[in-house]
């Protein structure tokens, strides 16, 4: 979690220039709940 949202935050900071637009990732936890929060953290405004 500390990652995206590092990740996020330095995409923020460099308008939108840090993070590639079709950037793909997939998310591998043993927690469901863990891994619902971070596929929602990460989903575009």
């Amino acid at each position: 979690m500390v990652l995206i949202k590092k990740l996020i935050e330095t995409d923020l900071d460099s308008e939108g220039g840090f993070i590639l637009e079709d950037l793909k990732f997939f998310v591998h936890s043993a927690n469901p709940v863990g891994k619902e929060n971070i596929q929602l953290l990460s989903i575009p405004i």
